[in-house]
């Protein structure tokens, strides 16, 4: 199976996050880093989250006369509410890389910090309206580059499908294992046409699939050496 390219991550350890460490921030998983961080904030605190989301309202300075307790309660839930958008700024700011912090710092509340991001990572409108016709090119041309290993191919592959639904371009599966088989190079079109023969290529996952045709690879190879072999006689006799 081949691994998913993940070297410009690797110094981050908490990447992932759990319900203790800070999902990292990394720019170009900004989306996978937006969706983990209501989980992260609401594990610490169901009302974090709020912070962000604009829903954690004041109390309102109201009492009964001859309640005397009244401010004194609102005091509180204030002092209360001013903690908690202290912490969720601070949490913030701890998944951020120096790099990215730098953009953020003179932003004082977390809603500010959140929408900072939104517009840096995910770009206006026009902006995410050419990202989409970018991917709509490449899926339309993707092919195997010559020399490229099924391993890189796949991985091109799974970025592309990434970045698609990142920006809400559905395909089916069967679509994009199409898009993987017609795109191989010439040289794997015999066990191209084996594989779309086979009952199970309807059902077959990307991962399948994949799998399938590295167990060829050797094969298409040695298919690659005769042809340039071929190629490279007549000049040799000529030399």
């Amino acid at each position: 199976m081949a691994s998913f390219n993940l070297n410009s991550m690797t110094s981050f350890s908490h990447l992932l996050g759990s319900s203790t460490k800070i999902p990292m921030l990394i720019p170009e998983y900004y989306d996978q880093w937006a969706d983990r961080m209501p989980d992260y904030l609401n594990g610490l605190y169901e009302e974090l989250w709020k912070c962000i989301t604009g829903d954690l309202n004041p109390p309102t300075n109201v009492q009964q006369i001859g309640y005397s307790s009244g401010n004194s309660e609102v005091e509180n839930q204030s002092d209360r509410l001013k903690k908690l958008e202290k912490r969720c700024v601070r949490e913030l700011r701890g998944a951020l890389p120096p790099i990215v912090y730098n953009n953020v710092r003179s932003c004082t509340t977390a809603k500010e910090i959140w929408n900072n991001l939104k517009e840096k990572f995910q770009g206006s409108e026009k902006t995410r309206v050419n990202s989409v016709k970018q991917c709509l090119v490449e899926l339309k041309d993707f092919r195997e580059k010559d020399g490229e290993s099924i391993e890189l191919y796949y991985d091109r592959l799974n970025e592309l499908i990434y970045r698609c639904n990142r920006y809400r371009i559905t395909r089916s599966a069967m679509e994009f294992n199409m898009i993987f088989v017609m795109g191989l190079r010439k040289e794997w079109r015999s066990v191209s046409m084996m594989v779309k023969n086979q009952q199970s290529f309807d059902t077959s996952t990307l991962n399948d699939l994949y799998n399938h045709f590295k167990t060829h690879e050797g094969e298409v190879n040695e298919i690659v050496e005769e042809s340039k072999t071929m190629l490279g006689g007549p000049l040799a006799l000529m030399s």
